[in-house]
């Protein structure tokens, strides 16, 4: 049965379509009307089921636009809304560039400069006696495009007299693109408990929130002895990415009073009443994953195959691509499981084998199997710890 029914709403496809047109044709026009695709009642027929076609396409949309797993887009958002969430919007890539020129220069915030993207410096510098500064930028627009290697933002946007060069000593990062479908549904999963009462589901879930979180995990001791390190009658939050004032507040104004927030990283609150207190959390310990494939290929391999490859085992580990592309990847205490790299691979047409694949923490690498991660620990990759042959 098609439509809406108790079982939801199974969409009519074109086929099926023509098939209900045929049926009342020849109940019409008798039951020796051809119909076939051949004949001029057929091509009239298929083209009526054309046209119907894209209203079940529209009316199955509509349907799925009540189900966050299935809504997309501004339905989408405005779904998660019901629980006080929102699209994370992108954020932009930060870093210092290096500025040589005349002593006693001023340059003031606003200063542009540029690769591919522009950034301009966040706070006003002057050049020293060595004839070089150092001044922080962020991009003028969010997104992963901003995360750039050292030594490539080497363009004057502005010219500034007494500046004669400039370059980033380091990558910058931080940058990151708007919020995809998936991943926005995927942090819905885990907000059950956002805004609610002060249990860890609900401080992971406000972290999960904050502008640069990557994952949080809360883990809490509710006894009266040292529990895996923890204090008695404590939580545990550990947290990948964001700002550090940020998180503390956050763990703050959300966990219940009297109990400790525990972890190696420790910021001081000031509340409404300048008393002040020590929220602990715990930064995660990256754990670097080095991969080499070897492959076996067939005429349908891309002619940029093997950088495909190495972006797909990216994408699902997490780290930066070759074009400064930052991926999430895997969280917070997730292994890194070698089927799943595997499956990563596969994606990419043309492979006819993989006889060698090796994930392992040190490089050459060696191991063949999963790479467990510890509560503490994130896995992360890049494009030059993955090797393809």
């Amino acid at each position: 049965m098609f439509g809406l029914n108790r079982d939801g709403f199974k969409r009519k496809r074109m086929i099926d379509i023509r098939n209900d047109i045929e049926k009342e044709w020849k109940r019409l026009f008798g039951e020796n009307s051809r119909t076939d695709d051949k004949s001029i009642n057929g091509k009239l027929i298929s083209l009526i089921a054309y046209a119907l076609s894209p209203l079940w396409m529209l009316a199955e949309k509509v349907y799925n636009s009540g189900f966050v797993h299935k809504a997309d887009g501004n339905t989408l958002d405005n779904l998660v809304q019901n629980r006080l969430m929102s699209r994370r919007q992108a954020e932009k890539a930060k870093g210092i560039i290096k500025i040589i020129g005349d002593e006693s220069t001023i340059i003031e915030a606003g200063f542009i400069v540029a690769n591919r993207v522009e950034y301009i410096t966040t706070q006003d510098v002057e050049i020293g006696s060595s004839g070089e500064v150092l001044a922080p930028i962020e991009a003028v627009e969010g997104g992963s495009r901003g995360n750039t290697p050292a030594d490539t933002i080497t363009e004057i946007v502005t010219p500034l007299v007494g500046v004669d060069e400039v370059t980033n000593i380091e990558a910058t990062s931080g940058g990151r693109d708007k919020e995809t479908d998936a991943e926005l549904r995927e942090r819905y999963d885990r907000s059950f408990a956002f805004g609610g009462s002060a249990t860890t589901a609900s401080i992971e879930a406000n972290l999960l929130g904050l502008a640069g979180v990557r994952d949080a995990r809360v883990h809490e001791n509710t006894t009266m002895n040292e529990l895996d390190g923890m204090p008695p009658k404590s939580i545990a939050p550990f947290v990948f990415g964001g700002e550090d004032e940020d998180i503390a507040r956050t763990i703050y104004e959300l966990k219940s009073a009297g109990i400790q927030s525990y972890g190696t990283t420790e910021i001081t609150i000031t509340d409404e009443n300048d008393e002040e207190h020590t929220i602990g959390f715990t930064r995660n310990d990256v754990v670097d994953i080095y991969v080499h494939v070897e492959l076996e290929t067939n005429d349908d391999f891309p002619i940029d195959g093997y950088k495909q490859v190495r972006t797909k085992v990216i994408e699902y580990i997490g780290g930066q691509d070759e074009d400064a592309v930052e991926y999430n990847g895997l969280g917070l205490a997730q292994d890194v499981i070698y089927v799943k790299v595997i499956g990563a691979i596969q994606q990419i047409e043309g492979i006819t084998d993989i006889p060698v694949l090796y994930i392992d923490t040190k490089t050459p690498a060696e191991n063949v199997g999963n790479i467990e991660i510890t509560r503490d620990e994130v896995a992360l990759t890049d494009w030059e710890k993955v090797t393809i042959q």
